[in-house]
């Protein structure tokens, strides 16, 4: 085939490139002077002194029939299946649709990753909205990257014969062992669960004669079951000490504010009117700052100890924070209220704690029910109590305005008596 050049000088992209870059090079896809996109491959000739004497060239066609396309087009499959070659510039060297050969292809993530010198697979989407499976690898002897794809429904149609006839030829066995495991499953899940539903009511008195009727016929189970015996009889006497420190604060040994709440609660659901004794350690803060924080809770234990030697069986006594507890005296008016109050203020007063010595706590007072008042306006009409006492010099009780009657100061209280 005539390329009619002949008296012509050859000056294209890549005879140019192969005269100045004088090494062995593979050029970017261009149009010749006869019209043809093509890529020049090139290698320089040097005589015995290493002077550059020529180079020997050849050229591979990309749209037309060339070497390339033979070794190439024994790829394409009537399935779908092809590959293609692309450049370091993203242009198609080579694809099954001559059309698109030369074309410039961007935001391909199976080209970005073969042009940094990646292999591997992706499972992509083509120009035609196919889904298709991708295996690409770089060239070593040019800058390019070779890409084949085969539709996904093509890869897995054998595969989904071949899991058919396993299925079909593995289902009548398979039923069968189910059938099999399934009996099996149940003679040794009966006892588990029977024991699995005696483990929710072990804090029962009855859970232990339960155990005991459970048929346990193989040896885990029996193991089983003996261990869950042993530990009946442990968790059981835990479970009150559990209870009664989830209700206590651990310090003073008195009530917390949970167990406060439930003891209200209870009062309050049974129309039990009550009266409510906020204290308050005086300056105890130079305590803790005098003597340190070990010492300020010697003070606490100390305060804990004297309400409840003051304190009748069926008051509540608990501490609510830092320094601050609170008394609830069930079916208490405010005149014996003020009375036990002054009584416990003077007695701790009076009574040396070393090596802090004597201290000194206000009292606020309130009482439930008042005119419809809810359980928190009381405990905060208490709380302006115990401030009204603060501000007027501490050491002092103080009932609230809307509790208060008639409060006449006696020498020893008839609640104490």
């Amino acid at each position: 085939m005539s390329l009619k050049l002949q008296n012509r000088k050859v000056d294209s992209f890549g005879t140019k490139a192969a005269l100045s870059y004088r090494i062995p090079m593979i050029s970017e896809p261009y149009i010749s002077m006869a019209g043809n996109l093509l890529i020049f491959i090139s290698q320089p000739l040097f005589d015995k002194q290493s002077n550059f004497i020529g180079y020997i060239g050849g050229t591979l066609y990309l749209k037309r029939a060339s070497i390339l396309n033979e070794l190439l087009q024994v790829h394409y499959y009537q399935d779908g299946s092809y590959l293609y070659v692309v450049d370091e510039n993203h242009r198609l060297l080579y694809h099954p649709d001559k059309s698109r050969i030369g074309e410039q292809v961007f935001d391909n993530q199976v080209i970005e990753e073969v042009l940094k010198g990646n292999s591997g697979t992706q499972l992509v989407t083509n120009s035609k909205g196919v889904a298709m499976l991708a295996g690409y690898a770089p060239m070593t002897v040019a800058p390019w990257g070779v890409v084949t794809q085969r539709p996904l429904e093509s890869t897995l149609a054998p595969l989904d014969d071949l899991m058919w006839q396993v299925f079909v030829k593995t289902a009548p066995i398979g039923l069968l062992t189910f059938i099999f495991i399934w009996v099996l499953a149940r003679l040794i899940a009966q006892p588990l669960r029977q024991l699995a539903d005696t483990a929710n009511t072990l804090d029962r008195p009855s859970t232990s004669i339960e155990l005991a009727q459970i048929r346990s016929w193989y040896f885990e189970s029996n193991e089983l079951r003996k261990a869950m015996l042993k530990g009946v009889g442990l968790l059981q006497s835990k479970i009150g000490l559990l209870r009664q420190e989830a209700q206590t604060d651990p310090l003073t040994c008195l009530h917390n504010r949970r167990s406060l709440d439930m003891q209200i609660n209870h009062l309050i659901a049974q129309r039990c009117p009550f009266a409510v004794l906020a204290i308050d350690i005086d300056h105890f803060k130079r305590v803790n700052d005098e003597f340190g924080h070990d010492i300020g809770d010697v003070v606490l234990q100390s305060l804990a100890k004297i309400l409840l030697d003051v304190t009748r069986d069926s008051d509540v006594v608990a501490r609510t924070g830092g320094e601050e507890f609170i008394v609830i005296m069930p079916r208490v008016e405010a005149k014996r209220a003020y009375q036990l109050a002054e009584r416990l203020r003077m007695r701790v007063s009076e009574s040396y704690i070393d090596p802090v010595g004597c201290i000194n706590v206000s009292i606020g007072i309130s009482g439930w029910p008042i005119e419809q008042l809810n359980i928190d306006e009381v405990f905060k009409l208490a709380d302006q109590a115990l401030y009204q006492a603060k501000k007027t010099g501490r050491n002092r009780s103080v009932v609230d305005a809307t509790y208060s009657q008639d409060l006449t100061p006696v020498s020893e209280p008839s609640i104490l008596e």
